[in-house]
């Protein structure tokens, strides 16, 4: 396939080459004046310039299309992957309570490490496919008044499990910073933040969640003491596949995904870190958000 492709590439760029030159040498020596070889020189690098823009033209359109196949590819297959991994989810929190019968100590430890990958995986799956819905202009926020301090509690009881094997202690602190919001996407970036906190926390460390609030904004903030990140990263953080930090895992969705939910509700989320330290994501909501109805299905 790669030769075919390079053949075309090639018979092409000599056509080209051949008929750009025609009318250029013919345009620089007005056909019926004596030629020079400075102006067959000239017709062969106008052609070939021409030729440089039709073949990058040409590498662009075929990489592009290879980028949007993969994607395409990539959000069918997270979408046939969510149903499962959902069920395995529900299942181990099924056995976990006991319900079908007692487990003993080995098996709850082993229980909860599958849990939290599971939790982690679904997480995944969701960043990949709510990306895909945000970028396709099919993300409509459902709009409810909901506590960012409550909701980051009902986040950290989640999640506080994923630190257990670092000995990490969360907190939530702050006001009620209650606003119009989608709670599920805000959830799902406040528990992006939190899982990318832990990620780079070191033993014994924190993540903390501090809400504060003014007249018309509620200011969510996710600390870390952890490893901090390069200032030549800082800018790329919030970029698709991106990663914030030295560690490679996960998607590099989760922080793009933020940004997404935090520009759909006309705010912001902005980012400070210091390298042995640690770092501090903010998102900037305004309260009293009110969309069209085009854009949002509104809960009264």
């Amino acid at each position: 396939m790669r030769t075919k492709l390079f053949l075309k590439i090639f018979v092409s760029s000599i056509f080209i080459a051949a008929v750009t030159s025609i009318f250029v040498f013919a345009w620089l020596t007005n056909i019926n004046e004596s030629y020079s070889f400075l102006k067959i020189i000239a017709s062969y690098i106008i052609s070939l310039i021409s030729i440089c823009f039709v073949v990058a033209w040409w590498l662009e359109r075929g990489f592009f299309k290879i980028l949007m196949d993969y994607d395409n590819s990539l959000h069918v297959l997270t979408h046939d992957l969510r149903n499962p991994v959902t069920a395995i989810k529900g299942f181990l929190d099924y056995i976990l309570k006991e319900i079908p019968g007692p487990i003993n100590p080995v098996q709850r430890k082993m229980l909860l490490s599958m849990n939290r990958a599971s939790l982690r995986l679904l997480g995944m799956i969701n960043n990949i496919l709510d990306v895909a819905k945000v970028e396709a202009g099919q993300m409509k926020l459902e709009l409810v008044s909901l506590s960012l301090n409550q909701l980051s509690q009902s986040v950290i009881s989640v999640m506080e499990g994923m630190g257990e094997n670092k000995n990490i202690s969360f907190s939530v602190e702050g006001s009620d910073g209650v606003i119009n919001g989608d709670s599920v996407l805000l959830e799902r970036s406040i528990t992006n933040l939190v899982s990318n906190a832990i990620k780079f926390c070191p033993e014994n460390g924190t993540v903390k969640i501090l809400v504060k609030e003014d007249e018309k904004m509620v200011y969510l903030s996710v600390i870390d003491n952890g490893e901090g990140i390069p200032p030549d990263k800082l800018k790329d953080v919030f970029e698709k596949y991106r990663q914030a930090g030295q560690k490679r895992s996960g998607t590099g969705l989760g922080l793009n995904l933020c940004r997404y939910v935090s520009m759909l509700h006309k705010g912001k989320i902005t980012v400070e870190s210091v390298l042995g330290k640690g770092t501090t994501f903010t998102m900037h909501l305004p309260k009293h958000l009110m969309l069209s109805s085009e854009n949002v299905i509104l809960h009264k």
